[in-house]
């Protein structure tokens, strides 16, 4: 069946099949019906989404992203958006995916995700573009604000685009070792590309090595635990040389065998607690002035 062309379902012989095994007024799906029912929804979809922008009092903002196959045979340009309702609900939806023929510029891109917005009557809602620190986002954020400019509404290029906290923080501090002499360039190699795999903050409870490290001390702490629990229990004996002390019938504890009963040591003198003193408040003060 997987070499077989999509055009079977539409064939005669198949057709008349069908209409056999199916119940009656069943309509039989043909090759493109997958087609037309994601375009159908598609539509429903971005209706509902113009729907929500329109009635929406606050603006938008959106974050773009550029995709090409492996093969480099095709290229969409993906944007979604967010917004916060009337209820201060942060509400989240897919705006557009535009596919790119041959172009993948930031101007490009620019061009058609403004053309795309302005035909839904959706680019007066914009304020702000977030993404990535690639070269191409700059000239896509300020191809859409000259658009706009042209249609009187009012934009800055460099306060409408909000670049990842991640990756600049990487170049900052790469830029910062490349001067010291310890890592390239970040224009010419972006460590970031490395480092993004791993997470922005640091937790010691999920590193495997620390959860290592802590079971082999927990580990060495109960061993030690008992084995001196083992010594404090073992008998002693009575014949040793190393005892220093020796216990007399009536309990008395005596060094090197001689009692200590005259050798009572008196106890410490006690402190005598002091009388707390009063403290005059500047109400008291006022009160013994009358």
């Amino acid at each position: 069946m997987d070499d077989l062309s999509f055009s079977l379902p539409t064939r005669a012989g198949i057709f008349a099949l069908l209409t056999y095994l199916l119940p009656r007024g069943w309509k039989i799906p043909g090759r493109k019906t997958v087609k037309s029912d994601m375009l159908l929804l598609s539509k429903l979809l971005r209706q509902c989404v113009d729907e929500l922008i329109l009635r929406n009092p606050s603006k938008f903002a959106m974050a773009l992203d550029l995709w090409t196959s492996k093969n480099s045979v095709y290229a969409f340009c993906g944007s979604v958006g967010w917004l916060i309702d009337n209820d201060w609900v942060l509400r989240e939806f897919v705006i557009d995916l535009l596919p790119l023929d041959g172009d993948h510029s930031g101007a490009a891109s620019g061009r058609l995700m403004f053309h795309s917005l302005k035909e839904r009557k959706l680019v007066g809602k914009l304020s702000a573009s977030g993404g990535d620190n690639a070269s191409r986002n700059g000239p896509l954020c300020e191809t859409i604000c000259k658009l706009m400019w042209r249609i009187n509404l009012h934009l800055d290029a460099r306060n409408m685009q909000i670049g990842c906290a991640g990756h600049v923080l990487n170049i900052v501090a790469q830029t910062i070792y490349h001067v010291l002499g310890i890592t390239e360039d970040p224009d010419v190699v972006d460590y970031y590309q490395e480092t993004r795999q791993f997470a922005l903050g640091y937790n010691s409870a999920d590193d495997p090595e620390v959860i290592a490290d802590t079971q082999l001390m927990a580990g060495e702490a109960v061993d030690l635990a008992s084995k001196t629990a083992g010594r404090a229990l073992a008998p002693s004996d009575p014949d040793s040389d190393d005892s220093e002390s020796e216990v007399d019938s009536n309990g008395d504890i005596s060094a090197e065998g001689h009692s200590t009963d005259d050798d009572d040591i008196p106890p410490a003198p006690t402190k005598k607690a002091k009388k707390p003193t009063w403290k005059h408040t500047i109400v008291d003060k006022v009160w013994s002035s009358l």
